[in-house]
């Protein structure tokens, strides 16, 4: 059969083959059309915005990025656009969560920009969501995402703190002792430091029991200094062995309450308790009346300490090894430490970094290191008098020194921003 014969039996289309097809065409464009109003009818419909914020905060996981997180993002986005403040704080917290994961590929030569979206956050603040007020407040504080401003942060903390938000409480207190952003009153901080502490606030007790060993604003009651230093105590906030342990060096106090502390801070040490190795090894080392057997058990809680990553515990162990307390007088291996400790942003840690520069003390005497460092505890505005030994440095060196402690300086600010944010 030739091939003109073989095209005869292929069969054409009839006219009713060509209407049913057309009508098939009309019939799903239909089922489409219907189909896409049914999906915006059902995205203009009411949506219950605390069930969509209680879905997401199900699925969210804050400690690193995952699949569901992307899902959380979606819940949070939806009702924080219609206007809900606490999935606006989660939507910048999100955000933020996603920044900082992006952050780590920007070892691999990737460029991004790791400023959190804070308009959501300022919403949310804005609308009276006191998590929100607190974070603003904090991030105003520290110059995050916002320019540094104690006058703002002061007042986001105030916001926070009148809604009863015992953190924010705390930090008002602070600056009210401080003077920073509102007018010194030890009186003031006194106030809000015990609204923080009437509600568990650990560090709120802790400061409550500072306030009447000392008299600050309140009458000096040892004996009220102690309860309030046990109930932090109580709370996991071992600062307060500290100065119980002082006020029982000073005869006052000297109960079993006191002894019953050490042997829970001891215990909390021993099963590896970070903090609580950290302040069993600054009780030892200062609370104790001294000697050089309390200061080798001192050094060995730091040890401990440090080991497990906590950045005080690096400053003090290298201080050890620096005067030769409970271990022997090692300048490198206190050098060592320092820098354990500097990196990880430890005012003292880079300070006695500086001077180990400055003076060739354990280490090279480089100027520009010693600039370098100075600066960078210098900028936490935590060491009197700081200022001016940086402008004394700053007028030994040449020009090039002073341009590559700069330099040295830029990188190293960087660095320990991304270390703090891990």
């Amino acid at each position: 059969m030739n091939e003109k014969n073989d095209s005869a039996l292929v069969p054409r289309p009839s006219s009713a083959v060509k209407r049913a097809e057309r009508g098939a065409k009309r019939l799903l464009s239909r089922m489409v059309a219907d189909t896409v109003a049914l999906a915006k009818d059902a995205l203009a419909a009411p949506v219950d915005l605390d069930t969509l914020v209680r879905e997401g905060k199900q699925l969210y996981c804050d400690e690193e990025w995952t699949e569901e997180n992307w899902r959380a993002a979606e819940l949070f986005q939806r009702a924080a656009e219609a206007g809900h403040s606490e999935a606006q704080f989660l939507n910048y917290k999100c955000s933020q969560n996603l920044h900082h994961a992006l952050a780590s590929f920007n070892g691999h030569g990737l460029q991004i920009d790791t400023t959190a979206p804070i308009e959501w956050l300022r919403r949310s603040a804005q609308s009276g969501f006191a998590d929100a007020q607190f974070e603003l407040g904090k991030n105003h504080y520290s110059g995050q995402g916002v320019p540094q401003d104690y006058t703002e942060a002061a007042k986001w903390y105030r916001l926070a703190a009148e809604a009863g938000y015992a953190r924010a409480q705390l930090e008002l207190g602070w600056m009210y002792q401080s003077g920073r952003g509102v007018p010194f009153s030890i009186s003031e901080a006194a106030k809000w430091y015990r609204k923080a502490a009437e509600q568990g606030n650990g560090a709120g007790q802790y400061n409550v029991g500072n306030c009447y060993r000392f008299g600050w604003g309140v009458p000096q009651d040892k004996a009220e200094a102690g309860v309030w230093y046990r109930r932090a105590l109580e709370q996991g906030d071992w600062h307060g062995i500290f100065p119980l342990a002082a006020i029982h060096l000073e005869g006052h106090d000297a109960d079993e309450d006191y002894f019953e502390s050490v042997r829970l801070l001891r215990k909390a040490a021993l099963e590896g308790d970070t903090d609580a190795q950290f302040s069993l090894g600054l009780m030892y080392a200062e609370y104790t009346g001294g000697g050089y057997q309390t200061e080798a058990e001192a050094a060995m809680w730091f040890r401990k300490a440090a080991e497990n990553g906590e950045a005080r515990a690096m400053y003090w162990l290298g201080s050890m090894y620096e005067n030769g307390r409970g271990v022997l007088q090692h300048h490198f291996e206190a050098v060592k430490w320092y820098g354990a400790a500097a990196e990880r942003g430890d005012v003292f840690g880079q300070y006695h970094m500086g001077l180990c520069h400055l003076h060739g003390k354990g280490a090279t005497k480089d100027l520009g290191q010693a600039y370098k460092w100075l600066k960078l505890a210098a900028d936490q505005e935590l060491i009197d008098g700081l200022s001016e030994e940086l402008k004394s440095l700053v007028r030994s060196m040449s020009q090039d020194q002073l341009r590559t402690g700069e330099a040295m300086y830029r990188e190293a600010s960087k660095a320990v921003g991304e270390s703090k944010i891990r």
